[in-house]
C-alpha cells in the first residue's frame, strides 16, 4: 500500500516536473522581460536625474 502511494507521489511529481520543463522558455521570457524592463527603467531614471541636477545647477 505504501509503495504504491509513494509510486504515486513519485508519478505526479514527475509529470509536473515534465510540465515545468515544457513551460520553462515562458518562464525564461518573462524573467527576461522583467530584466530588460528594469535595465531601461534605470536607464530613464539616470538620464532623468542627470537632467534635474543640471536644471537645479543651471537656475540655482
Amino acid at each position: 500500500m505504501h509503495v504504491i502511494r509513494s509510486r504515486r507521489a513519485w508519478k505526479a511529481a514527475d509529470t509536473e516536473s515534465q510540465a515545468a520543463s515544457q513551460n520553462w522558455p515562458a518562464i525564461a521570457r518573462t524573467i527576461g522581460q522583467i530584466i530588460v524592463l528594469g535595465v531601461l527603467g534605470g536607464l530613464c531614471g539616470l538620464v532623468g536625474g542627470m537632467v534635474i541636477l543640471k536644471a537645479m545647477a543651471y537656475y540655482s
